[in-house]
């Protein structure tokens, strides 16, 4: 499955299931409140889309281990 499918689907997926952190004109929603939070704060201090997939992303890594392993069989 391309990278680009996969993330759509984890995009879909975490928008119908998970918490949203959400500021002005701009939401953030990954598995975790916390997550969320951390990436809409990347947006506030001026980052854009990218920072804050980045940062959710690790913020996630963090509260998830087993993410990181299973995102390494990719």
């Amino acid at each position: 499955m391309p990278l680009f499918t996969y993330i759509c689907i984890l995009l879909l997926a975490s928008r119908l299931f998970a918490p949203a952190a959400s500021i002005a004109r701009a939401a953030v929603v990954s598995g975790s409140r916390e997550s969320s939070e951390i990436g809409a704060e990347v947006l506030r201090s001026g980052g854009n889309a990218a920072d804050a997939a980045v940062a959710v992303s690790m913020a996630l890594g963090v509260a998830n281990l087993l993410a990181l392993v299973w995102a390494e069989r990719l």
